[in-house]
């Protein structure tokens, strides 16, 4: 069954509208080979026909394919959004030329009833016990080295911190690095109370929506993330062998997070289309302005930053989808 995400027809190219590419394809490779007896680009344009028909009809192809499919996409009024997958390619010898092609539209999406999205928040205080729990590790490296991690050690036989014993850890008083820690706590929990927010509302749209997604970009999502995990444990040191061994036993968890990621982005697009949420130019302005000021650089500076690092429309559309995100945010928090 065909997903609601690709469209496919089959084209018959024109018998001398192929002879003709054919004709222009020889000349371009009569530029480039090679025979004895012969300059290079000096072999005769019926040599090169014949004993290199192979090479020209790959260059004909090559650069006749991707424009008769481009033109038949925009004949058929098709919405595609990637570039045509081009198949299944048969030409005789009669320069008859005919394949399928394959185009990815927007997929026909079912969307969760994002409206009734409920999330538990995390709570994220500290209390002066988490404190003085963290406080122990500090106690802790007071000792000797052969007793810091004794497991029988009760928090009343640790050594007490002074202000003059705290200073080595980089704080002026005790007092300081109470609040110090509390900060610490509070940033460590706020960002983990952030991520089950996150992780919640993912799971939720996920199970609750129903869409086909396009192989091509979960491929694309794949190989990113192979990529990425790959490069984290050969960080970390270890043998490409170990590597491999991790990704092949790791590669069915990573193709499912592929296609989750790539189904997300079609439910946010989806989501923000029909609430009409989308960033501003000046929302953009002043996000931009923020990261330089961040880097200490100017807001010039950075959209150039931007537009080579991550291209201008895709951090524009990273935008969109926080902002829609945050409207997920604050419907499962009411």
């Amino acid at each position: 069954m065909a997903k609601t995400c690709e469209v496919s027809f089959e084209v018959r190219v024109p018998s001398d509208l192929v002879k003709k590419e054919f004709e222009e394809s020889a000349k371009k490779v009569r530029r480039t080979v090679t025979l004895k007896g012969f300059r290079k680009g000096k072999v005769p344009l019926e040599i090169v026909k014949t004993r290199f028909r192979g090479q020209v009809i790959e260059e004909m192809l090559r650069r006749l394919l991707p424009k008769v499919a481009e033109e038949e996409v925009e004949k058929r009024k098709i919405m595609a959004i990637d570039v045509p997958i081009i198949e299944d390619v048969r030409l005789d010898d009669d320069f008859n030329l005919t394949a399928k092609i394959k185009v990815y539209v927007w997929p026909k999406i079912k969307l969760a009833n994002y409206k009734k999205l409920k999330i538990k928040r995390r709570p994220v205080s500290v209390s002066d016990e988490d404190v003085e729990k963290a406080l122990e590790q500090y106690r802790r490296a007071l000792l000797p080295p052969d007793k810091q991690n004794d497991p029988n050690l009760k928090p009343e036989e640790l050594p007490e911190l002074t202000d003059s014993a705290v200073q080595q850890f980089g704080f002026k008083s005790v007092e300081e690095m109470r609040e110090q820690i509390r900060k610490n706590l509070e940033m460590a929990r706020s960002s983990e109370a952030k991520r089950d927010m996150d992780k919640q509302i993912r799971e939720f749209l996920l199970k609750h929506s129903r869409l086909d997604v396009p192989d091509l970009w979960v491929r694309r999502q794949f190989e990113q993330k192979l990529q990425s995990f790959a490069s984290t444990l050969a960080q970390m040191g270890m043998r490409e062998d170990q590597i491999r061994a991790i990704l092949e036993q790791r590669k069915d968890d990573i193709l499912k997070s592929a296609e989750d990621d790539v189904k997300l982005f079609f439910i946010i697009e989806e989501i923000g289309r029909k609430e009409g949420i989308e960033a501003s130019d000046e929302e953009i302005e002043v996000q931009v302005e923020k990261m330089a000021e961040r880097y200490g650089i100017s807001a010039e500076e950075m959209k150039r930053y931007i537009e080579t690092r991550t291209g201008w429309d895709s951090f524009c559309l990273d935008m969109d989808h926080d902002k829609v995100w945050n409207y997920l945010v604050s419907i499962g928090t009411k």
